[in-house]
């Protein structure tokens, strides 16, 4: 490796000189025991000379430092050992000296690192993570790098890609109420949020980083340790959907936070495993909603919370998105009023389409009252196109009628409910731009991609563009439809392409088992190939069919010259979704075809997807 002589002189550095204090009779330590590792729970020794820490006590491996293990200004010289993997909260923060932080530390403490001295560390690590943008980040020296890591930056999130997978590791953005993550960037799905995302900048001179609610996607798995430690103070409420499994130590607590509304998904296993109870009842006032008998349940009690069951037996759901009090019956969410069950905090003028896979079809009266104005106390909102229901007041009677523009996605049923209602409303499209320098209004794509835009279905590729002419995978379209459902599945994948673990095998897992692909043949499913546009609309079909939509209309397929190169699998889906419009052909010197083996572009998928959303 490159670095290789260099991260040698280092270590040598670090061992010559200098006196040994360890010895195998004698530690310096005081440690204890938990689930056969060691935790080194504080420092005995001289603030001076070299300390040699072993890798083993006791035959078992050492795997943490403990809160302040050398948190008193020291100058000795220590090594790290080699089943290290967590520093507590000011673990190393009183030395002064160099320190070596090899990857296989992957869980940081509060202030765990020091700041002085040179940390050497490998770039991309989890060490070079906890470092990223700090103030004195001069004195991080790279000793290594690990390869094939590629960095995104994009609306003020940096992410780290690799394996076709993203993290995202770092967060400073403009003040919103919202802190939204996405499900994917640049086609990568996100499948994991590093510690400390905002370590260094919450209490910037910007003031940024002050957002009112987070919500993490289903495609999220693993929220690392302190991940938003650092901005829970602020933070009204977090909801994580359905598909995250796992959330490590302080992710989403504060010693001093209070009033917070935390709603986890029955998807999460394990959360908080190698926290410390609370002295004191400094959560009693924190809301937890989950299921019965979760994780999260006994997290709840560990911390003091108060718990709610929202999946009671009448078979509804309940819980707090993105600051907007909402309830599941029947598949569908309506948004309410729940100032009794705890303030909800502010809230982002786009209204989301669906919560959790479920569509957001009612708005009923007041549950918008918190919605974020401007200063001069005006402000607009977005109608969801999936609305079917609109209460005459939807904002705080407190409100003048001038204040509030309703804004509408037109040929929805949200374009006739504003015409019932005492604000004024307009077309979305009159009024709100889209950010891709790649689509214009005189596009015939533009409505569809503000539609795909405005209600989270599709990201762009780089920061302004689109690529409405670009591809999408089989992968991607099942893994959109599957987190519309909820994002859940069992069993395990039928096809020899799709391994266990990648960021699409329970999407394609849930949509073989109801019926909604079939693959490819030989045992194959082609995650990565280009969705052709006949497997579009059979993809659909099936998902309507599964979802108690009437399938049964067909139209004619005689008026598209090449209706014969659709496949026998896919003439009845291409009848439908030609009936239902979903699919219109494409012109080519004055013949209509339904290019059933081309592949969809990313325009195209957008407009399909906006017409199946709201019919």
């Amino acid at each position: 490796m490159k670095y290789a002589a260099r991260f040698l002189v280092v270590v040598l550095l670090l061992s010559l000189f200098t006196p040994c204090l360890q010895a195998e009779d004698a530690l310096p330590f005081t440690y204890e025991i938990k689930n056969n590792e060691v935790i080194l729970t504080s420092y005995t020794g001289p603030d001076s000379g070299t300390v040699v820490i072993p890798d083993e006590i006791e035959g078992l491996p050492v795997t943490a430092f403990g809160k302040h293990l050398f948190g008193r200004k020291s100058t000795v010289t220590i090594n790290i050992p080699k089943y290290l993997t967590r520093l507590g909260d000011f673990a190393l923060s009183g030395i002064t000296t160099d320190l070596v932080i090899p990857p296989t530390v992957t869980d940081f403490g509060v202030a765990s690192l020091p700041e002085g001295g040179t940390i050497y560390c490998v770039k991309y690590s989890p060490a070079d993570q906890y470092l990223l943008h700090r103030l004195n980040s001069d004195n991080v020296v790279y000793t290594d790098e690990i390869e094939g890591v590629e960095e995104i930056e994009e609306n003020g999130l940096t992410f780290w890609v690799k394996d076709g997978e993203a993290t995202l590791v770092y967060v400073l953005s403009d003040e919103k109420p919202v802190l939204y993550v996405p499900e994917s960037i640049h086609g990568y799905p996100v499948t994991r949020i590093a510690s400390h995302v905002t370590k260094d900048n919450s209490d910037s001179a910007l003031k940024k980083n002050k957002f009112s609610t987070i919500v993490i996607p289903g495609s999220v798995k693993r929220v690392d340790s302190y991940a938003f430690y650092e901005i829970m103070h602020t933070t009204r409420s977090v909801y994580l959907c359905e598909g995250v499994e796992s959330v490590g130590d302080y992710a989403f607590r504060y010693d001093f936070q209070e009033s917070q509304i935390l709603t986890f998904p029955s998807s999460l296993k394990t959360i908080g495993e190698w926290e410390e109870a609370p002295k004191q009842a400094t959560h009693s006032s924190m809301r937890i909603y989950a299921p019965a008998g979760s994780a999260a349940e006994k997290y709840a009690e560990f911390i003091m919370a108060r718990f709610t069951n929202n999946h009671p037996e009448d078979g509804t759901i309940f819980g707090l998105y993105a600051n907007l009090w909402f309830r599941v019956e029947n598949g569908e969410a309506t948004l309410y009023d729940g100032d009794w069950m705890g303030w909800a905090g502010e809230q982002d003028s786009i209204i989301p389409s669906y919560i959790d896979g479920y569509p957001v079809t009612g708005i009923d009266r007041f549950a918008l009252k918190y919605l974020v104005i401007n200063s001069d106390y005006t402000g607009y909102v977005v109608l969801p196109p999936t609305l079917k229901q609109l209460n005459y007041d939807i904002f705080s009677d407190q409100i003048s009628k001038e204040y509030r523009l309703l804004l509408y996605y037109p040929g929805t049923p949200a374009e006739k409910l504003v015409q019932y209602q005492r604000y004024p409303y307009a077309n979305i499209y009159d009024v709100l731009a889209l950010p891709y320098q790649d689509v214009q209004q005189g596009d015939w794509y533009y409505s569809a991609v503000s539609f795909a835009y405005y209600n989270g279905l599709m990201n762009g590729v780089a920061d302004m563009l689109f690529d409405p002419n670009g591809t999408m995978t089989r992968a991607m379209l099942v893994t959109v439809l599957w987190r519309l459902d909820g994002g859940s599945a069992d069993g395990t994948s039928p096809y020899t392409d799709v391994p266990e673990g990648t960021w699409y095998t329970d999407g394609v897992i849930w949509a073989t088992e109801n019926g909604i692909v079939n693959g490819v043949g030989n045992g194959k499913f082609d995650p990565n190939g280009t969705v052709t546009r006949e497997q579009i609309a059979t993809i659909l079909y099936r998902y309507a069919a599964y979802r108690g939509v009437d399938v049964s209309d067909r139209a004619s397929l005689d008026l598209f010259t090449d209706a014969g190169a659709v496949s026998d699998y896919a003439r009845a889906p291409m009848q439908w979704a030609v009936q239902t419009k979903l699919i219109s052909g494409r012109l080519d010197h004055k013949q209509l075809y339904l290019a059933p083996q081309s592949g969809g572009t990313r325009a195209e998928v957008a407009t399909i997807l906006m017409r199946f959303l709201i019919n």
